[in-house]
């Protein structure tokens, strides 16, 4: 039995990342039985190995075929690489999961990994699904620790029921908007209802009111 190169190249590149963050000190643990989008779970630490509470999920890409679509500017330097999700599924689960995630693209011939922090503003629709750049200038090492930890500090969000509306969804994949916009003006129109006075009137008096009503009621003398 051989085993697809693909398989082989996508456990390189898992553990490579996996390596790149345990030399920043922060604890890595994959996920290869339950993995339906998040490669590794990353506990996240400071230089002194002091955890902070807070956990980013990891998707890892690895291959040339991920490298393809760079992006230059005007003098021609690559400043990313575009990764495309086509029916914008898989992006949809990792915005709106609980845990911040990070796009990693993997280069197995220089060994360099590069991210992107996946939020609302990095996704870019194409009509036909999206896109992400993930910029060449983000590697997953010392000097790009304090911005990986701050993209795990800024994820946190709490959602607010008070006032007139609610900003808990504060992103909503290309392919359900058409589905939200059809569902919620029908559970948010209002109904006509009668008036509290109306409502009063057509109370029926409770079966042992008459009955109380008809009692002589007198005192007890002792």
């Amino acid at each position: 039995m051989r085993q697809p190169q693909s398989v082989q190249t996508g456990s390189e590149g898992e553990a490579a990342v996996k390596h790149a963050f345990v030399k920043l000190g922060w604890g890595a643990a994959a996920a290869p039985e339950f993995d339906v989008g998040t490669d590794l779970f990353l506990l996240v630490r400071d230089q002194r190995l002091f955890d902070s509470g807070r956990m980013l999920g990891a998707q890892i890409k690895t291959g040339k075929a991920f490298f393809k679509e760079p992006k230059k500017d005007s003098t021609g330097q690559t400043v990313g690489w575009w990764f495309r999700d086509n029916d914008d599924e898989h992006t949809a689960y990792w915005i709106n999961h609980v845990l911040p995630h990070i796009l990693v693209l993997h280069d197995p011939e220089t060994g360099t990994s590069h991210w992107v922090g996946l939020t609302a503003d990095t996704v870019v629709s194409t009509g036909a699904g999206v896109k992400i750049l993930v910029p060449s200038g983000n590697t997953i090492d010392e000097d790009h620790r304090d911005a990986l930890m701050a993209f795990a500090a800024s994820h946190h969000r709490t959602s607010p029921w008070e006032g007139s509306a609610w900003t808990g969804a504060v992103s909503i994949s290309t392919s359900a908007m058409l589905r939200h916009a059809l569902l919620v003006p029908r559970l948010v129109v209002p109904r006509r209802r009668a008036e509290p006075q109306s409502l009063l009137s057509r109370r029926k008096p409770p079966p042992w009111s008459s009955k109380v009503a008809s009692t002589n009621w007198r005192p007890i003398r002792t």
